[in-house]
């Protein structure tokens, strides 16, 4: 068997729900993508910065898949159509990703669902960018989705205690080995593309996100960060000279983290730093929280 992993907004091989069970489910006869969307680029709202952390990630993500003996096809294009053409190219029985909740993502992914499976390629879609997804909290009333913040937090956190204890969901490991990649038949295939720069896709790159990018990187940050800053981050988080917040946003919102890596690092940093660490720890998860209410 043999499945297409579509990277989407988890730039990661710990942690990654799809990917793991791509893995398992193939024996590691995983292929790999990542699809450059033209409507995403040329959005308005696409700045360059945010592009070169993307691109940043993509690098290291293909470094991190080749030690793994695999690598990371880019293609280009409309994700139906691509993940069609790759899945006919490699022979796939399947694709496999993690869900996206933007509205776009949500319809865009619909289609595809229903479509690849008519092609006789399976779709499966996997929790991974949330804790608990909205139909998952709900009020004990009336069963509907919460309108308001600090009841939501509560039942959030009675939820997580019922469900793992006092230190949330274990992460997934990291994989350790995949298969390399199949001869990809390119007669009417996939538009399989090099990964290009910022300037590539048509951005004047004057500026950085002055983070660093990559999974590394975001684990490293993190660990950093609950091994001292997070003890004063209800204190320091709103002023910007002091070394208050994670600055995790961005590995966020690209996954090169998980909120499940995030959660149980501060949760552990609860039980190791004691009262000291409990007011940090209770800010920083509600920010965590926060993501999922929104």
């Amino acid at each position: 068997m043999t499945i297409v992993h579509w990277f989407r907004r988890d730039y990661r091989l710990a942690d990654n729900a799809a990917l793991f069970q791509a893995a398992a489910d193939s024996g590691g006869r995983v292929v790999p993508v990542f699809i450059l969307i033209d409507s995403i680029l040329k959005h308005p709202e696409t700045g360059a910065p945010i592009v070169a952390f993307m691109l940043d990630c993509l690098r290291e993500l293909r470094e991190s898949l080749r030690r793994l003996g695999s690598d990371l096809l880019i293609l280009r294009g409309e994700p139906l159509d691509q993940l069609r053409r790759l899945a006919r190219a490699v022979g796939a029985d399947a694709v496999y990703f993690n869900k996206d909740y933007a509205p776009f993502a949500v319809e865009r992914d619909a289609e595809i669902e229903r479509a690849l499976p008519r092609s006789g390629v399976g779709v499966r879609s996997f929790k991974d960018q949330v804790i608990y997804e909205e139909e998952e909290i709900v009020t004990a009333s009336g069963g509907t989705p919460f309108t308001v913040y600090s009841p939501y937090r509560r039942a959030w956190e009675a939820r997580l205690a019922r469900d793992f204890g006092d230190l949330g969901p274990d992460p997934l490991p990291a994989l350790a080995r995949l298969a390399p990649l199949p001869r990809i038949e390119m007669s009417d295939g996939p538009n399989l593309v090099e990964l290009p720069s910022p300037a590539e896709l048509g951005f004047d790159l004057t500026h950085r996100i002055e983070i660093p990018a990559g999974e590394a990187a975001a684990v490293a940050m993190l660990e950093r960060f609950c091994a001292s800053h997070i003890r004063d981050y209800k204190r320091k988080r709103d002023f910007p000279a002091e070394p208050g917040t994670s600055r995790l946003s961005p590995h966020l919102r690209h996954g090169t983290i998980s909120p499940r890596q995030c959660l149980r690092a501060a949760l552990v940093a609860r039980r190791e730093g004691g009262k000291p660490f409990a007011e940090g720890v209770h800010g920083w998860v509600g920010e965590l929280i926060w993501r999922e209410f929104y």
